[in-house]
């Protein structure tokens, strides 16, 4: 379920790094809308009224994160939070997936929030360039499954010797036209946070169950 909402000026502060940021910017931004670059909530002027954050850097292990922001007062939050739930957070807090190389698609995969935060979420969407693309409340939403169940296979085929790093990866590009094969897509993400979600995934069907090799090359880090 996609919003496709009518442009409004729009302040917003997003909390992020530079990479994620020049990712976030890559489209064509709308000048209607005010981004305040920041890198920790602290910094967010809680004078203002009726505006937005977007955290690209959040972590659910930090558990005075999401407090630190509500307290700023912000009417929209946007957390990029994919491997967790949004059980227990208020009807203005949505996730999204944020991870390194999906924040450059013009389509973002959503979730969480009330009727009215989805439709200024689109507003804000739209604003940055993007779609909105309404998935279940589900760890790993739609996406970011599909990609580290590939790259768990993948590890399953090197571990059994059939093929190489590079010819997999070569393979997937070719046959499938995904940007990256299975390993770079590893790499760009980090593999602890691949092995965080499959792991977490794992406890609902052990078809997620990480490959061995995954694992340890995981836990070595």
């Amino acid at each position: 379920m996609r919003f496709l909402c009518k442009k409004t000026d729009m302040n917003v502060w997003v909390i992020t790094d530079e990479t994620l940021y020049q990712e976030m910017m890559a489209t064509t931004v709308s000048p209607e809308i005010s981004i305040n670059r920041i890198t920790n909530p602290d910094q967010i002027d809680e004078e203002q009224t009726d505006f937005a954050v977007i955290d690209l850097l959040f972590d659910s292990k930090e558990p005075d994160r999401l407090q630190a922001i509500l307290k700023t007062g912000a009417s929209l939050i946007l957390l990029n939070e994919v491997t967790e739930t949004c059980a227990g957070w208020p009807d203005h807090v949505i996730r999204f997936n944020g991870w390194p190389g999906f924040l450059r698609r013009s389509v973002m995969e959503m979730t969480g929030g009330s009727l009215h935060s989805r439709q200024r979420t689109g507003e804000i969407m739209q604003l940055l360039g993007r779609e909105t693309e309404w998935v279940p409340d589900i760890r790993g939403m739609i996406t970011a499954r599909v990609v580290c169940m590939i790259i768990n296979e993948a590890f399953f085929t090197l571990n059994e010797k059939i093929s190489t790093e590079t010819e997999i990866d070569t393979a997937m590009k070719l046959g499938t036209n995904y940007p990256w094969g299975p390993f770079e897509w590893c790499k760009l993400l980090g593999i602890r946070t691949v092995y965080t979600l499959l792991e977490k995934l794992a406890t609902e069907h052990s078809r997620y169950q990480p490959a061995a090799l995954l694992q340890q090359r995981a836990l070595a880090q």
